[in-house]
């Protein structure tokens, strides 16, 4: 009974040290990221928060008849007709964290690469306003950026929304990023214990939560 006791004692303990485990962007310098260290923080993390989005109709009055007739061919825009409704998987990203910064940097360099003197000053910055991006927009709407031209909030509870002061598209790979600046002057705090990002986009809202306790490094709030 006694050796059973040991070996539950031992198994407990160990679970109890995985669970507390610093997360890989506190415990590595960022030339010690791995390449999934930075596809995690750039898509599935504290700062970087998936979703999908089901837009009413693909921006078709901006596409030829020749890149139309190739959807209809392929059974349409997103898994259905231009008539349908398309679904696009977003990526809700805060750009001006630290982490997020790192990431950055790290992408740029590569694996085992040298820190140079543009990514200490990137990592050096005390960034002014909340930089938010909302990436994976997909190509028709570069072809529509009149559509794309939003503006964008942050919702806390019990205090006035921050309404962004830039927005605007911006190419990114086959699709478009949507850019957005937030002043700082009515700062995010930690006692707000989350803060919601919402923007509406051809006529569909775009919204997602970040909890502030998982933004949190080394006892300091990264937004």
């Amino acid at each position: 009974m006694g050796r059973r006791y040991i070996a539950l004692s031992i198994v407990l303990l160990a679970a109890c040290a995985v669970a507390t485990a610093a997360d890989f962007w506190e415990e590595k310098a960022l030339t010690d990221w791995s390449d999934r260290d930075v596809r995690r923080m750039m898509s599935n993390s504290p700062w970087a928060k998936r979703i999908t989005v089901v837009f009413p109709r693909a921006p078709r009055t901006a596409i030829d008849d020749s890149v139309r007739g190739a959807q209809r061919g392929r059974g349409g825009f997103g898994g259905g007709g231009f008539g349908a409704s398309p679904q696009s998987r977003l990526i809700v990203q805060w750009r001006s964290a630290l982490p997020m910064r790192q990431a950055l940097v790290r992408g740029r360099i590569g694996q085992d690469g040298a820190l140079d003197s543009a990514g200490r000053q990137l990592l050096a910055l005390s960034p002014d306003a909340y930089f938010i991006v909302v990436s994976g927009l997909p190509r028709p709407f570069t072809r529509t950026p009149a559509r794309l031209r939003a503006f964008g909030r942050l919702e806390r509870r019990g205090k006035p929304p921050i309404l962004s002061l830039q927005a605007g598209p911006q190419p990114e790979g086959d699709g478009v990023a949507l850019l957005y600046l937030f002043p700082r002057n009515d700062a995010i705090i930690l006692e707000d214990e989350e803060v919601e990002f919402v923007t509406e986009v051809a006529g569909t809202s775009i919204k997602r939560k970040f909890k502030l306790d998982d933004m949190v490094v080394n006892g300091r709030l990264e937004l």
